[in-house]
């Protein structure tokens, strides 16, 4: 009976082994199918962007052989140094009702809350985008927002030897 009860448990301890192995092996075999489907995926967007490239500049291209491996390269760069870009955009600004009132940099955008509201409900580029069939359930629209800054020289009044001028 004692001879049963130590093989039951060293047979519990390999049990306990083979599991640790065979959830580390699951683990890795994740890792690995993750890895790749992002590879797989980084290759359709660089295939997508020298494309892009080709049809933006000169479609003429296409008749150099290889020009797809050729561009690869660049366009890696150049989709790289685009999020880098990207990374360095502020957080986004809710810009809904009473914000104006509420966020001092919605009140730097804009003059009044009814610029806030005419801004984006005269935007032509916004009503195309809500017309589209496929967007009319969107309740939410990201917007990049430039400001310049203009200075101006006015006459005014000065003190000049005490006296307003």
């Amino acid at each position: 009976m004692a001879g049963n009860d130590r093989r039951r448990s060293k047979a519990r301890g390999l049990r306990q082994l083979f599991q640790n192995q065979l959830g580390h092996l699951h683990t890795l075999l994740v890792r690995r199918s993750a890895e790749k489907k992002a590879a797989r995926h980084r290759d359709l967007m660089e295939q997508g962007a020298v494309e892009a490239v080709v049809e933006g500049t000169n479609t003429l291209v296409r008749l150099a052989s290889g020009y797809k491996s050729r561009m690869r390269e660049s366009v890696r760069g150049l989709l790289q140094h685009v999020d880098e870009l990207v990374s360095r955009l502020p957080a986004p600004i809710d810009v809904g009702p009473g914000q104006f009132l509420r966020d001092p940099r919605v009140n730097a955008f804009f003059v009044n809350a009814d610029a806030v509201r005419d801004t984006f409900s005269l935007s032509h580029e916004l009503q195309t985008f809500f017309s589209d069939p496929m967007l009319t359930s969107q309740t939410h629209v990201y917007a990049v927002m430039f400001m310049q800054r203009v200075d101006k020289e006015v006459f005014g009044t000065a003190m000049v030897d005490g006296m307003m001028r």
